[in-house]
């Protein structure tokens, strides 16, 4: 895996698991909730489990990809110019 693909899994992950958006009445969903997974199936773990959430990762990149790939890009352009 190359480091394009490192941080392209890191945004995916961190933005549909680990975000929330501001429902109606202010309470916060889990984005992929929000973004039309199945919740049951993701909070629970198993074999099956994994390969739905690795299909979750994979929907959502690609809907996004366009972001997410200037968002690398812009990660990418930072760092260098750091060193």
């Amino acid at each position: 895996m190359n480091i394009r693909d490192k941080i392209r899994e890191e945004i995916v992950e961190t933005e549909l698991f680990h975000t929330y958006v501001i429902g109606k009445n202010g309470e916060k969903i889990p984005r992929y909730v929000a973004e039309g997974y199945d919740k049951e199936k993701i909070e629970t773990e198993g074999s099956m489990w994994i390969m739905y959430v690795w299909d979750c990762m994979r929907d959502y990149y690609e809907k996004n990809k366009e972001r997410i790939e200037k968002d690398i890009d812009e990660i990418l352009r930072a760092e260098i110019r750091r060193k």
